[in-house]
């Protein structure tokens, strides 16, 4: 049974508001639903303008939590960032707003450990 595309809107939305997703996770999610390329673009389009995505906040909040709650350095946290789709400078932007002070306080907690 095929959904309507409004009921698709609504499984997005609650996609997206959930958690911060990028462009690319929304497009696989859409995917998922064998829409056509036109379909995969109004949505993308709406969702975009109703402040569900936002590849610059979603690379800001990624970068963060991950340093904070997972302790990652900032080239996994890249490569992430690249294989989620976001764009170099973005990742490049995300990555700076980490502190340099609790980065390398992180980083000698780990080696400690170590």
């Amino acid at each position: 049974m095929a959904l309507e595309i409004n009921e698709i809107k609504l499984k997005l939305c609650s996609y997206c508001a959930y958690q911060e997703r990028s462009v690319l996770e929304a497009k696989n999610k859409i995917n998922e639903f064998d829409l056509d390329e036109y379909a995969t673009e109004e949505l993308l389009k709406y969702l975009n303008t109703e402040g569900f995505l936002n590849d610059e906040r979603f690379a800001t909040t990624f970068a963060g939590s991950k340093f904070r709650q997972k302790k990652w350095g900032k080239n996994k946290i890249r490569l992430s960032l690249l294989q989620k789709g976001i764009d170099t400078l973005l990742c490049e932007s995300a990555i700076a707003e980490i502190n340099d002070e609790d980065y390398f306080a992180a980083m000698l907690t780990l080696l400690q450990k170590k």
